[in-house]
């Protein structure tokens, strides 16, 4: 519980000039806990600056303050005086926020597993997402609630939890989302920003997506592949791709969906997603990736049938573990 960050929750307040950082391709958690966070500092006349390794994509600017996140490019410290402190948001690596606040005063506020090379923090893989996680620091910090915190809060805990189909196995999300309505979250423009608002050119990107879907294990695994060509073609923002992977787990036998995606650097990213408890993290972890149980992400030097080889006998395990 907060009582047991009473370190950490003491070097934020003790710091006066504080840069927070979200991680690269930012999502409306990272984004919505952020922008949280830094209104609680504002509060107590802290001086902050937000930062993204890339720009805001467009789908994602009804968030309130997007346009206070500043782009620090990988490996690009920003420009100014060094801050008392970085808090990395939504992720304990400096590797997913562009690498420079490795080497400088800074925690984690974040709801992923931690590692050997995590920066500690505040983190709480419990939680279903950094929104969730930030709302229980508000008062913790000595902050209060806002309309515009509210909705940038909410919006990250809908979003994590897919509009709470993933809680963790807790009811804090729920809890936190039922405190946050009543500061005048409107509850239908969240949900419609987030996920009736697509692009017609997605469907487009469905269509060519799904000629190279292609399923394993008896049709208990879904996978297939974006290539870099496609997106720029129909200049889809990249960060709607993870839109593909729910539509693919609507199938009643798909237990495991992976979206790879071609970068621009000849590499794939591989995002995979399952139902129940069936592990895709420690997957992703084989090859220097992370994230949650039944969402993961890990860069690949290698082509996605080379990658499906080798996930295929440990899929088979998890998923014969959780019939």
């Amino acid at each position: 519980e907060v009582t047991d960050w009473g370190n950490e929750l003491q070097r934020i307040n003790n710091a006066h000039h504080i840069w927070l950082v979200t991680h690269e391709r930012p999502d409306p958690d990272g984004l919505g806990a952020m922008l949280g966070l830094a209104e609680v500092l504002d509060q107590r006349g802290a001086s902050t600056r937000l930062f993204a390794p890339h720009a805001i994509p467009e789908p994602y600017h009804f968030l309130v303050g997007w346009e206070r996140v500043e782009v620090a490019k990988a490996g690009h410290r920003p420009v100014g005086s060094a801050p008392d402190l970085v808090i990395l948001v939504d992720a304990n690596l400096a590797s997913r926020v562009g690498r420079w606040p490795k080497d400088m005063v800074a925690i984690s506020v974040d709801h992923h597993v931690a590692t050997e090379e995590s920066i500690p923090g505040i983190i709480a893989p419990d939680r279903s997402s950094a929104s969730e996680l930030v709302y229980e620091l508000v008062e913790a910090l000595g902050g209060h609630l806002t309309a515009s915190m509210a909705h940038n809060l909410y919006t990250g805990i809908l979003f994590d939890t897919r509009s709470f189909r993933f809680i963790q196995g807790h009811p804090r999300a729920l809890v936190a989302a039922a405190a946050l309505i009543p500061h005048g979250v409107d509850t239908e423009l969240v949900f419609n920003a987030l996920f009736t608002n697509l692009p017609a050119s997605f469907l487009t990107l469905t269509q060519q997506f799904l000629e190279t879907l292609r399923h394993e294990l008896k049709g208990s695994v879904a996978w297939g592949t974006v290539s870099m060509r496609t997106v720029q073609e129909l200049g889809v923002d990249k960060a709607l791709l993870q839109e593909l992977l729910p539509f693919m787990l609507m199938v009643g036998d798909v237990q495991v969906a992976i979206l790879y995606r071609e970068l621009e650097s000849g590499q794939f990213k591989a995002s995979p997603r399952s139902k129940r408890a069936i592990d895709v993290r420690s997957i992703a972890e084989r090859h220097g990736g992370g994230g949650h149980r039944n969402a993961a992400g890990v860069m690949l030097d290698m082509r996605p049938e080379e990658h499906v080889r080798f996930a295929l006998p440990l899929l088979r395990s998890e998923i014969q573990a959780n019939r």
